[in-house]
């Protein structure tokens, strides 16, 4: 499966496509494909700053959201649940790896909206610092093929 989106963000690209074997939005056995956009001003960060997980419709978690609460969005899309994530679970770095890592919540770039839907679920997840605020991902995800 691939996705077109009929609104991309100013100035960000379609970077690629991964396939359902490389996808890792909402776990091998519910993915579709991930799409990765890359900003076109973020000339040191090459990260991609939007990532789209398309899935078959269920009840996974969006990647590094389980277990942790979001706050209901309402699209205005007739058929659309939608959840926003404030943040992404995080690892904190250790240099001695006989320590069990730590977890936490770390609000500081990446957020996310998930989208459920009757014929599939998708993530939306955009950096902050790569100029995707939550008015932004609401606006994509306005647009997908619900």
């Amino acid at each position: 499966m691939d996705l077109v989106l009929d609104h991309l963000p100013a100035d960000y690209y379609r970077f690629m496509a991964l396939a359902p074997a490389a996808s890792k939005g909402f776990g091998l056995a519910h993915d579709r494909c991930t799409v990765l956009f890359r900003w076109r001003r973020a000339h040191v960060d090459q990260r991609a700053g939007l990532l789209l997980f398309v899935a078959t419709a269920n009840g996974a978690p969006l990647i590094c959201t389980d277990r942790r609460a979001g706050r209901p969005i309402d699209l205005g899309v007739s058929g659309a649940r939608c959840v926003y994530h404030d943040g992404v679970w995080s690892m904190r770095p250790h240099d001695d790896p006989a320590i069990v890592p730590q977890f936490f919540w770390n609000d500081g770039d990446a957020h996310s909206l998930t989208v459920r839907a009757q014929r599939a679920a998708y993530g939306v997840r955009g950096m902050r610092r790569q100029a995707i605020g939550l008015d932004e991902l609401v606006e994509i995800a306005r647009h997908l093929p619900i």
